[in-house]
């Protein structure tokens, strides 16, 4: 409501919104990426867990491989 209310007056307000909410704001597409700057923990735990399925894909490809 005070975002629509300084739009209308045409006034400017301080506001310190996050980057990501801008992003938002401005319609671009949200990816995976966008998550390091939110929750960089969280961020941390998914890369770990597309490291161990990207490791599986390599080792079931070697051993579907060697069987043929």
């Amino acid at each position: 409501m005070i975002i629509a209310k300084s739009i209308s007056d045409d006034r400017l307000i301080d506001l310190p919104l996050s980057p990501v909410l801008w992003d938002l704001i401005l319609g671009k597409k949200m990816n995976i990426f966008d998550l390091e700057r939110l929750a960089p923990e969280l961020f941390k735990s998914f890369a770990n867990f597309q490291l161990l399925a990207n490791k599986k894909k390599d080792i079931d490809k070697t051993v579907f491989a060697d069987a043929e």
